[in-house]
């Protein structure tokens, strides 16, 4: 297996001691709320374990947070998404050439030819109007002559 590089190892070892910060700091709350569970009644002690996972949750959010933060904003990070976008709109250039394939096959119409029917309604539609518009015009010439 090839060496990391340089970079790669810097975000490795950040993730490693955002990891190593929640493992190191649960234990203690944990200790910290089981002691104080023994010298307290039943409502106290369960507050305190909802204390335990709060505070747990709010280490590991922590924690977690730091190391997506450093991944996100890392090169490495955006040079794996760019080639993952540019795989999966590959993907769906295939898919839908197959797609395509297949509805023609069935003598289904593809989206091209309803894009194309559309465009043709479209075009026959302004014509439309623009017959309206001069039957319209010489409507009114005939009607001031008169």
């Amino acid at each position: 297996m090839p060496e990391p590089s340089p970079e790669l190892k810097d975000y490795y070892k950040k993730f490693y001691e955002a990891w190593k910060n929640t493992v190191i700091e649960s234990p203690d709350i944990s200790v910290t709320n089981f002691s104080n569970s023994k010298n307290s009644t039943s409502q106290n002690s369960e507050d305190n374990h909802i204390d335990t996972y709060k505070k747990f949750y709010e280490v590991w959010e922590k924690s977690a947070s730091e190391a997506l933060e450093t991944w996100v904003n890392s090169p490495i990070f955006a040079s794996n998404m760019g080639k993952t976008i540019n795989s999966t709109s590959d993907v769906k250039i295939q898919l839908n050439k197959i797609v395509e394939g297949y509805l023609k096959s069935m003598r289904l119409p593809t989206k091209g030819d309803v894009n194309k029917a559309l465009a043709s309604i479209v075009l026959i539609e302004e014509k439309l109007n623009d017959l309206l518009d001069k039957v319209d015009g010489l409507s009114k010439k005939k009607a001031k002559s008169r």
